[in-house]
């Protein structure tokens, strides 16, 4: 079997047994519309070719820490992260521009209280994560 991703180049995958075989391949995924290509060829020398288009929509990756009094957050997007909104407990949100950086940090002093933090991560296509943490 062969398959091809975008205008990559081919990539062949062999069966390791006679017969009837269905054949798993794990492949990265890019985020946007990309089209996969499957060419098989059984064994009456008979090819069968599927095309399918997939629009991969990949999440920002949100990772924070609090340390003492400081929340410490930063968040990855492959394609660029448009900005992050912060609301602590229930107050003011707070919006940092990323500009499309492909990592983005920042620190906030959240003082010596109990606290709910959300943080909400937008990429240059729109797509959001949320994440929600408490330090008690």
């Amino acid at each position: 079997m062969k398959y091809k991703w975008n205008n990559e180049e081919e990539v062949t995958v062999y069966p390791t047994e006679e017969g009837d075989v269905s054949i798993e391949h794990k492949t990265p995924l890019r985020s946007g519309v990309n089209t996969v290509t499957v060419t098989v060829v059984n064994s009456n020398n008979i090819t069968f070719n599927k095309s399918k288009e997939m629009d991969i929509n990949k999440l920002p990756i949100i990772d924070l820490y609090i340390m003492g009094t400081t929340l410490y957050v930063t968040v990855r997007d492959e394609e660029g992260v448009a900005k992050v909104e912060q609301q602590i407990n229930t107050g003011e949100v707070k919006t940092y521009q990323a500009n499309g950086e492909k990592e983005f940090s920042y620190q906030y002093d959240i003082g010596n209280e109990n606290i709910v933090v959300t943080i909400t991560a937008t990429d240059v296509r729109g797509a959001k994560k949320v994440y929600s943490a408490k330090n008690y």
